[in-house]
């Protein structure tokens, strides 16, 4: 079964899964078991990164490992940390501690976003240093979308670690730096208690636009007609098209192009590719049109902008949606 590098894979023989016992079932977004001291000064180290495959069933395997692990899910499942159990919803938020037990029983296969990290020692120790407290699980509506982004940067920043040993040091830096941002956005959103956008729909729509929202973050360089992506997440175009707006401020179509931008600053700033390159590899052949776009979104041209940023990361995802339909 595909995994995520980083653990330790331990087969457990379990029978079907029994109930739980009384008062070990998290079973809505504010039970949840006690959260993990994670420092606020503290720079982990990006072990890995990306999206992966599941098919666990039945709570069979048990993953323990070194890391902390970030998970968003899209799929419905039941996972249990260290025996307790807390049912899951596509857009949820996990974190593991290191050393902990996790397991998993999904009704069918599906993927998730995570990414592991190996914490810097004051971590779990809430008198070593000043520190946030990170939630184990935290269902942050639209909010999901902003740990995705910041997971997919950490995976590109290895990637061009890898690529470019003579900058490996100061990519997998940029991807700590994100990824610690992202652990304390976490934390300050189970502080506060904040929960999704007022207007925000539920059940159905919300986990229907939380699916919508993935399929045009994985394909904004060349995003899907709207007519299939509401087949896909099984909702009415229209009515899909406005509860999307509703949650995110903005059309699909500005979603994509927005994503589509902040892939395109991405490469602008942790490479030396040729704008035209870069054009391209958002999927955008012309140049002149990739400009313009790019423009009316930062606010600058593309050559501008890069050399605004002095070689130094962008950080896009955290600006907001621009005011575009």
């Amino acid at each position: 079964m595909p995994k995520a590098p980083g653990q330790r894979r331990i087969a457990v023989p379990t029978p079907a899964p029994a109930a739980a016992p009384a008062g070990s079932v998290a079973s809505g977004p504010r039970a949840r078991p006690d959260g993990f001291p994670w420092p606020l000064a503290g720079t982990p180290r990006v072990q890995n990164a990306g999206i992966f495959p599941l098919a666990d069933r039945d709570f069979r395997v048990t993953y323990r490992g070194p890391t902390l692990a970030v998970h968003v899910y899209e799929y419905p499942a039941q996972m249990r940390f260290n025996g307790v159990q807390v049912e899951l919803e596509p857009g949820d938020v996990t974190i593991s501690r290191p050393g902990g037990e996790t397991s998993y029983h999904l009704p069918q296969p599906g993927r998730h976003w995570c990414v592991h990290v190996h914490p810097p020692p004051e971590a779990g120790h809430a008198d070593a240093a000043p520190c946030a407290i990170l939630p184990r699980h935290l269902r942050p509506g639209a909010r999901h979308l902003d740990v995705i982004s910041a997971i997919r940067r950490a995976a590109a920043d290895l990637d061009f670690a890898r690529r470019h040993p003579a900058a490996a040091a100061t990519a997998r830096a940029a991807a700590a730096a994100g990824i610690q941002e992202c652990l304390l956005q976490l934390a300050l959103t189970e502080a506060t208690g904040a929960t999704p956008a007022p207007g925000e729909a539920n059940g159905k729509a919300a986990a229907a636009v939380a699916r919508a929202a993935v399929i045009l973050d994985e394909r904004c360089d060349d995003p899907p007609p709207m007519p299939w992506i509401a087949e896909q997440v099984g909702l009415d175009q229209n009515y899909l098209a406005r509860q999307f707006r509703t949650i995110h401020g903005v059309t699909m179509q500005a979603y994509a192009r927005h994503r589509r931008m902040e892939r395109a600053r991405h490469w602008l700033a942790v490479s030396d590719l040729p704008i035209a390159e870069v054009a391209r590899r958002v999927g955008m052949d012309d140049l002149q049109r990739f400009n313009k776009a790019f423009r009316v979104v930062a606010g600058m041209s593309p050559r501008a902008w890069r050399t605004a940023q002095g070689g130094r990361r962008g950080d896009w995802a955290s600006g907001g949606f621009p005011q575009e339909t």
